[in-house]
């Protein structure tokens, strides 16, 4: 069965908070970039139906940020796009964008080893998953109190901490130069920074 995309039903109470608390983490990087002259050109990956994060990042000046996700909105900046057959993109990003994603992922290698194949040199790959101990947390949102998406929680496949990440990510394992990591949201969230030069 195909899982529908995340936002093409309307959000649960927190959906909207907890995504922002994410996003800003892509949002700071994007500055940076900019800051030091660099234009943007961003691929979300998991964008949602709606694309959120994809229209607020082109709000910004020397920003093109494009989503993909299963189902998207009609909109030139979205398209249809499926982690389990990827295909060619037809632009080349420097920064690419996974929130929340990979945990609903049955081969994490296979998808870094894709974002690190479409990024440019030089670019960013910046992600954030939950960590183990947000699981107990999330399950009461989803399954009691019904404030997040129990369909998201219950599609989880794994969640991730700061050794598997940087297993998965960095060097000789993984295929990134470069990974920075950091929990937020009290532990209960990833952040991976990574780059490859």
């Amino acid at each position: 069965m195909r899982r529908t995309s995340h936002g093409q039903q309307k959000l649960a109470l927190l959906e909207p908070l907890l995504a922002s608390l994410r996003y800003r983490h892509s949002f700071r990087l994007i500055k940076e970039m900019l800051a030091s002259g660099e234009q943007v050109e961003g691929f979300d990956i998991g964008c949602g139906f709606k694309g959120d994060f994809v229209a607020k990042a082109n709000l910004l000046e020397g920003v093109n940020f494009r989503g993909g996700d299963l189902e998207v909105d009609d909109r030139p900046e979205l398209f249809r796009f499926d982690l389990s057959n990827p295909g060619t993109l037809p632009f080349s990003p420097n920064l690419v964008t996974l929130h929340a994603v990979l945990e609903h992922i049955y081969d994490p290698v296979a998808v870094v080893r894709y974002v690190h194949s479409i990024l440019r040199p030089g670019g960013y790959f910046l992600l954030t998953a939950p960590s183990p101990a947000a699981k107990p947390i999330l399950e009461l949102l989803a399954f009691r109190l019904g404030l997040i998406c129990r369909t998201e929680i219950e599609d989880h496949k794994q969640y991730f901490d700061r050794k598997l990440l940087l297993k998965l990510l960095g060097k000789p394992s993984g295929p990134f130069d470069e990974v920075k990591h950091t929990y937020f949201q009290l532990g209960l969230n990833n952040l991976a920074i990574c780059r490859k030069l």
